[in-house]
């Protein structure tokens, strides 16, 4: 991690160890840990960009450019074939997320 992520991640850690938003769901620091062994956990980088975006990291401009520019992959993504059922619902759900981000 360069200097320069730092304070994303200590923002985004200390909304972790809170326990709780309103404006977002972030997986708890013990999930995290727990998925550390698969490599990866299944979760939504709007609520990391959101964060970001709060604590002034990036503007709203770049944060809505971030979750459009995702939603293309994911569109992408899903237009793939083939596309197992878990993946394709994952993405569905995430696509949903996006695009309420976007236009409310």
């Amino acid at each position: 991690m360069t200097e320069h992520e730092r304070p994303w991640k200590d923002a985004i850690v200390r909304r972790m160890r809170s326990g709780c938003s309103e404006r977002a769901t972030l997986p708890s620091l013990e999930e995290v840990e727990s998925q550390a062994g698969f490599g990866a956990i299944t979760t939504s980088m709007r609520v990391a960009w959101l964060i970001a975006a709060e604590a002034g990291l990036i503007d709203v401009q770049e944060y809505r450019r971030l979750i459009a520019a995702q939603l293309d992959v994911i569109d992408r993504a899903l237009g793939l074939e083939p596309c197992t059922h878990p993946t394709r619902e994952t993405l569905t759900e995430m696509r949903v997320e996006y695009r309420y981000a976007l236009n409310g």
